[in-house]
């Protein structure tokens, strides 16, 4: 299943994240995302004349942004990559990778401040409860879980205190046994 935005598990917590939650109360879209959705696509086809009003172009040239941001960006870069790659030209690549890294970065520290709005501290916090936090928070980009939770998996890991570090392994290692083993051939390089 693809998500967009505008799903109601995922809805609220992009709008806080980007700041518009006072302006979606007054535009009365916050508790309704289809109400945003319709408006944004009055909105693009005629972009908004007459249409709405100079509130509402503002938060839906602003959803506009965050749709691309949050959902297409990290396909137009990996597929740009890609493309890239198979024509030979490395520096582009490095770029594309480059960037995706930097979403990736994104992405954790909206864990990060995920895990804070539920009160819970990075060095103490057990990988199951983490891992379904990460995986709540990157629901737009589940296509690229594979590489997200290696990369997860190391950053983890990294922040853990040293004399926790091999009993994070053991608890990363029998998380995915009994919860997705066909991902852990993936990121045992990580453990």
């Amino acid at each position: 299943m693809t998500y967009t935005i505008y799903d109601d598990e995922i809805w609220q917590r992009i709008i806080e994240k980007h700041n518009l939650k006072d302006l979606a109360i007054e535009l009365d879209v916050y508790q309704n995302p289809q109400k945003a959705k319709e408006m944004v696509k009055s909105f693009e086809r005629n972009f908004g004349d007459e249409k709405l009003s100079k509130m509402q172009r503002t938060f839906y040239i602003s959803l506009m942004s965050i749709e691309f941001v949050e959902q297409n960006l990290l396909d137009m870069l990996v597929s740009t990559g890609s493309q890239h790659y198979s024509v030979g030209a490395g520096d582009y690549v490095k770029s594309s990778m480059h960037l995706v890294l930097v979403t990736f970065e994104d992405s954790f520290n909206d864990f990060l401040e995920e895990c804070k709005k539920r009160y819970k501290q990075i060095d103490n916090i057990k990988f199951s409860e983490a891992y379904e936090i990460f995986l709540y928070v990157i629901k737009l980009k589940l296509k690229y879980q594979i590489p997200y939770t290696r990369l997860f998996v190391r950053k983890f890991l990294s922040l853990s205190p040293e004399s926790f570090k091999k009993e994070d392994s053991i608890e990363i290692k029998e998380y995915f046994l009994e919860h997705n083993p066909k991902m852990l051939p993936e990121i045992q390089d990580e453990l």
